[in-house]
This record gives C-alpha cells, structure tokens and sequence, in this order.
C-alpha cells in the first residue's frame, strides 16, 4: 500500500484516515476526560416537513473515552447533574457514580507501529489509537428517528421509526476528516432504507424515497476552561443553560443556572454567510447579521463580533467559524439559530444558522397579493417596492436567528416598543397611501431596537451591574415562546406575527381595524395583476390564500384579551408586579370585534373576484396556501368562509380559555360569561355554514376533555340554549354532536370535522 493513500492529521483529537481501506483511526488523548460529542449534516433532505437540513445540528453530547486493557470504550455522560466534570474533590466522585453512562463504542486498540508503515510522516503522539468507523457510519444523531414528517431526532415513539441504516452503503468520507487544535471533524456517508412507505414529503424531494443517504459530521469538541459563567435571570432575555449538581445538597438550591454567551475575552465572534446566496439577498444576510455590531459598540467593545462571506478555504464546520447556511427545501419552512454551549458555563463554542431560501418566494407572493403589480402603468415601481420589503425581511430574518446563535430567545411582546425587537416575529407593516394605494416601504424595521441592545449589554457587558442593565428595560415587556403561541399563552401583550403598533395604530383593536381595511383593499384589486403576464392564470387562487386570511394573525392578538391574563418574569427579589386580569370593558369590547368578523361583510368574497379564479392549469396543483375545493375543479368560497370563521371559533372557543372565562365571570360578573361569548358569536354568523362551524368547535371542545367541571356544564347549556337554536340544521348537527360526545365518538365523525385553515407561518 503506497502511504499516499494513508494520511495523518495532529489536532484536538489526532488521526489517521486509511483511503484506500475506507478506515479512520482515532488518536486518543486525555483518557477519562469529558469534552462535547456533536455535529450534524452536511447534507439534508430538501423537505420542510423534516427537520434534516443542510447543517441541521446533532444533539450535543457529554462524552468520554475510557480505556480498559486492550479496548476503548466511548460513554456519554449526563450533564443534567453535573457528571463528568474535571473538578478536583471528593465530593465529585458520588456524583459520577450515582448515575448511569451510556457505553456507545468499544474498539481494539490499534498498533501504533502498523499505523506508522502507512503514513510518510510520523504518527501523532496519543494515549492509545482505535479504529472509529465503525461508530462514525452509525446512525449517531438518530436521524431514523426524523425522516418521517413531526417526528424530531432522539426518543421517537415506538412505531414511529420505518428506516434503517444500510451497512454496506454507509462508508467513511475520509478525504474529508480534519483536525485542528479547537476541534476534530469526521465526515460519513449514511444511507437509511425505508421499512414501509416513504412519506409524501420525500417522493417530491428524493430520487428513491426508498434510499436516502446523508453525509453526516461528528464533532470532538474540548470542554473549554477559563471562562466566567454569567448567571442566569429569567428576565435576561437568554437561554438558560441548567444542571443540578447534588453536592450542593444542603444549600439553597442544587439547581446551577447560566446564561448561554460566547467568550470576548481573546478572540472576536465571527459568523461566517453562506457564499451560495445570491444577490440581493447575500449583501442583505451580511447588513443584517451585522446589526449586533450596534449592541457591541453600545457597551464600547464594536471589535468584538463582526461578519463575514465564509472564506472558501475554510470549513465551515471548524470552531470559530460559526456558519450562516443558505438552505433550499420543498415548501414552506422555518429558519433556524442555534448554538453548541459548554453545560457547565454556558460558554457558546460555536454557533450556526439555516436561512430557508423559499422564505423570499414566500413573501414575493404575498406582497404581490398586496400589491397587485403587474400591469399597472407603475408596475416597474411597485415591483421595486416589493423587491426592498423582501430584502429588509431577509435582513432581519439574518439577524433574528444570528440573535438566537448568540444566545438569546425570543420577545414576542414588543410590537409596542419604540423600535421592535429583532428577535420578535414581525408582520410587515403595510400602510394605507393618503390616495388610498398601498405601500410597502416601511415594511420593517432596519436596526436593533432598544431591547436587542439590552440583550447584548446583558449578555456580553461587564456583568457588574446587572440588576442596574435590566432594571433600564423594566418598561419594555417581555415574553417569549410559551407565552406566546402555545395553547397555554394568555397575555394580550405576547402574540407573534402582529403589525407594529405605533401613533396611528396603538394597540390590537387598531390594528385589527388596520389590517382588516388593508385586506378590503387589496381584495377589491384583486385579479390577474397579482402574477406575472407569463404565469398560468391559475396561479392568481394561488395568492388568494395568503390575502384572504391576513388578519388571522390580528385575530389572536385580540382574543387574548377575553379571558386574558398578564405577567412578567423576574425572580422574587426584582418585586415584579403580580398577574393582571384583561378588564371586563377590553373583554367585552374584543368580543365585539370578534364577532363581527363572522358577518358576511367580512367572510363573502364577490362573485367579480371568484369568477376571475380559473383553475389550476395541466401540470400543476393547488397551492398549499390554498384550500381543496369540494365544487370539483371550480373555486370553492365556502371553504374559504369556514376557515376563515374557524380562526375566530378556534381562538374563543378554545377550552383553556372558556375555563378563564368560566372563573373571571365567577368572582366579576361585568366579564362575559360563557354563554354571552356564544351568543355574541351566533349573532353576527350569517351563514349557516359558519354556524355550523362554531358548533363543531363548540363541540370538540366540549369533548376535549380540557375544561373544568364547572366550564363543561356552562359550554354544553351554551350549546343547548344558543347553537342548537340557532337554526333548525345546526340543531340538528348540535343534537347528532351532543349524542357523539357522550359516547366519546365525535372525533372520527366526517360532518364534525373541523374547517382545514392554509398554513400562514413562517412569514
């Protein structure tokens, strides 16, 4: 065997790549040490209904190697309890052998003298050498697990995983392991076969469903030393990074709570963008990315984080890079931030990003909607101003997830500050012209606003006054993922994707109007100039989805008034205001309006509008924006009015909320109480198709299982009393529902199912 075809590499981890042996060696050194086992995919899968992106990160792992005579054993250690850290004392040791490891590989160790007649130079010194590949072709990250459509990585339910790694197709990528002095990289090509019928999503995407390979990282990453963890406070804006170290028995808390940062100290950040994004949108992913500089030159220390285009010589998987991909999928998808933390300091060692490239058609269709360009004696200008909406969209887009790759979580209750956070999700604010036209060109923000500088002061500021730099934001509220879109959310300040209040538009109900006279606009313009000239005239229903349900957004922002509840975070010293409860006037007033977006007025769309509607053209499909039709090929108005009367049902009607309801009526009887919410609903539904949907929503709720004793019996009296008497058809629906619920079958009923509403995130 010539030496050629056998390379060495000195590093974190030294090796020895065999090419023509397709074999890698790995150079054990510091055995029993723990450092950071992670990686990802070079390569992904191209559907956003899977996770597995190009640069999709693997789980982060606590790892070891251990040797045992003549055998090397790699375990994984868990972090959740302070296991495996180098402290010196007795009292680590009770804590490393209280819980279990997990051995994941055994090897042989290898001859060092063998390894030395393959390579010309000399082999790098180590403890002990073993053969790795075999774990580095295994399935490491449990992507198995991801392949089917809403199952994520690690833990997947029994059943749920239907492909299996191929041995003989999954080889090491040798050529491409590396070594440096922050890291080791080892590269594999992984191939997964399919044990049942390969999902939808991956017939559009693979050339064989049935055989789908990744090339696939693993990562040995050195716990770092020297680093001053910052503590974490709940209202610091950023992660928290937690153990339990339980030879804290005794004390206040075993619980040890970070904030998540990278170090400064010696070395800038740096995120390093994708040279693959084209123009205009690469020059926009760097502006953008670059803002934090703003938050660092505000603590005086500008030289700390810069941007740049990846060099090509690079890899951007080395440590320090922190990479911005460009990602391509099938659909709509969301982008993503994160970062690789020390679990015992919270140090960031490395950060990555995935920008969704469909985000800019995405937003090219709604605005085209808007705008309706095409045709139009100032088409050139309006297309201008679409092109420079989507542009400042991806440049905040760069900076929401290079803001969570920093370390920092969302705010989704600042559309009320002065500028709105980037780490927000924004609406683009669309203004209504004095002449009356539309405009896009104070779509969004282009700066930080004053809680991103906040986040950065906390985060990487001196750290000596903390208490003091939050203490400077106590009038900026904060919220963030739980509080803001999940079925528990209940704050009215907390609701993503709304526009930005401002002078003009001061809060949810102005907004709602706003957004509501943007959409009648828009509407009335609708038509053949929302598509290109050489475009099928079906793709004009294409950009109707996105129009027709635009407030839906505005829609929850003013539902979480009814029944709504306010609170801050902050720990018991900050003397943090107790929870407040929505006033009976907001809460009468968001019904309302609520209830009035179930009139005609608001769900009819003209028959002017629905005769330009041609279907779609041989060769394509409804968009996934856009409703099935039941009228066959024809335009089908009536789904469109049940959805749209859905994102109203859905939010009211909801049983988290009818409990709140329930209990506020209770102890204030000026709140709407369960029966006055449904006969505010049934009084503005026109249409018996809407009735009905408020019944079927009214029902399933009732048989969620979710409300309290005392909320069902008032939800199935509201029933009784109000829908059922609406009309002599919803009776009916209501009493066949009724008699479903009680014999727990209403769910696998065709005529209760609930209106399908087009997906309308991310934005």
């Amino acid at each position: 065997m010539s030496v050629a075809s056998t390379t060495a590499h000195d590093g974190y981890f030294p090796l020895v790549a065999d090419h023509d042996r397709g074999r890698v060696h790995l150079g054990i050194r510091n055995l029993g040490t723990a450092f950071l086992l992670s990686g990802g995919l070079e390569t992904g899968v191209g559907a956003s209904e899977i996770p597995l992106d190009r640069g999709y990160p693997g789980p982060v792992r606590l790892a070891r190697f251990v040797r045992y005579g003549q055998r090397v054993v790699l375990e994984y250690l868990t972090a959740s309890f302070a296991n495996g850290r180098q402290e010196a004392g007795p009292s680590q040791r009770p804590v490393d052998d209280s819980f279990a490891r997990s051995v994941v590989f055994s090897g042989e160790v290898v001859d060092v003298a063998t390894l030395a007649e393959l390579v010309a130079d000399s082999v790098p010194e180590a403890h002990a050498y073993v053969d790795i590949t075999d774990f580095l072709v295994s399935d490491l990250h449990d992507f198995a697990a991801a392949i089917y459509p809403g199952v994520q990585p690690v833990g997947a339910p029994p059943g749920s995983v239907k492909y299996r790694r191929v041995a003989d197709r999954s080889f090491p990528l040798t050529r491409q392991a590396r070594s440096f002095a922050g890291n080791t990289e080892l590269v594999a090509a992984v191939t997964f076969e399919a044990t049942d019928t390969p999902p939808a999503a991956l017939v559009r995407v693979v050339p064989d469903p049935r055989s789908l390979t990744f090339t696939q990282r693993l990562s040995f990453v050195p716990l770092p030393g020297g680093f001053e963890p910052r503590p974490y406070h709940p209202g610091s804006g950023g992660w928290r990074n937690r153990y339990e170290d339980p030879a804290l028995v005794g004390s206040s808390s075993i619980d040890v709570s970070f904030q998540p940062r990278f170090r400064t100290q010696d070395r800038p950040i740096v995120f390093s963008v994708d040279p693959g994004i084209p123009e205009p949108y690469l020059q926009a992913v760097l502006d953008g990315a670059s803002w934090w500089q703003q938050g660092f030159a505000a603590i005086g220390r500008p030289d700390d984080y810069r941007v740049e285009v990846l060099p090509a010589e690079r890899d951007p998987w080395e440590i320090g890079t922190n990479p911005v991909w460009w990602v391509h999928r099938s659909g709509r998808g969301w982008s993503i931030g994160h970062s690789v933390a020390d679990p015992f300091t919270g140090e960031i060692v490395r950060g990555s990003v995935r920008l969704g490239s469909q985000r800019v058609t995405q937003l090219r269709i709604l605005f085209e909607a808007l705008l309706s360009p095409y045709g139009r004696e100032d088409e050139a200008e309006r297309l201008a101003d679409i092109e420079q909406a989507i542009v400042r969209r991806i440049r905040q887009l760069a900076a929401h997830e290079v803001g969570h790759a920093l370390g920092f979580q969302h705010n989704f209750a600042s559309n009320g500050h002065p500028v709105a956070s980037v780490m927000d999700y924004p609406h683009a604010s669309i203004d209504i012209r004095p002449d009356g036209e539309l405009s896009l060109r104070n779509a969004y923000p282009d700066e930080l606003g004053p809680w991103d500088r906040f986040l950065v002061a906390h985060a990487y500021g001196p750290g000596d006054d903390l208490d003091g730099v939050r203490a400077s934001v106590s009038h900026l509220p904060y919220l963030n993922d739980p509080d803001g879109h999940s079925p528990r959310a209940t704050s009215w300040r907390a609701v993503p994707w709304t526009i930005r209040y401002s002078d003009d538009i001061p809060d949810a109900f102005a907004a709602l109007d706003h957004i509501l006279a943007v959409r009648a606009k828009a509407l009335a313009d609708f038509g053949v100039g929302v598509a290109p000239a050489e475009s099928p005239l079906g793709e004009v229903e294409a950009r109707l989805g996105s129009l027709y349900f635009l407030h839906r957004f505005q829609v929850q922002a003013v539902a979480r008034y009814l029944g709504g509840v306010d609170y801050s975070y902050g720990q018991g010293r900050d003397g943090v205001d107790a929870v407040t409860t929505a006033s009976p006037k907001m809460q009468r007033k968001a019904l309302r309006q609520l209830s009035k977006l179930l009139s005609d007025d608001v769900l009819r769309i003209d028959t002017a509008l629905i005769d330009r509607l041609t279907p779609p053209s041989i060769g394509y499909e409804r968009a996934a924006s856009n409703l099935g039709s039941r009228f066959g090929a024809a335009f089908d108005p009536v789904a469109y009015a049940e959805a749209a009367a859905s994102l109203v049902a859905s939010e009211v009607l909801s049983s988290e909320r009818l409990n709140r309801i329930h209990q506020q009526h209770a102890t204030d009887s000026a709140v709407p109480s369960i029966d006055s919410v449904v006969d505010a609903l049934l009084k503005h539904a026109d249409a018996v198709s809407v009735r009905f949907t408020i019944a079927r929503h009214a029902l399933h709720t009732l048989a969620s299982g979710k409300l309290t004793a005392a909320a069902r019996v008032e939800v199935r009296r509201a029933i009784e009393r109000r829908i059922a008497r609406s009309d002599q058809a919803t009776g009916d629906l209501v009493r066949r529902g009724l008699a479903g619920v009680d014999a727990d079958t209403l769910r696998d009923a065709d005529e209760f199912a609930l209106p399908v509403v087009p997906a309308g995130i991310p934005l």
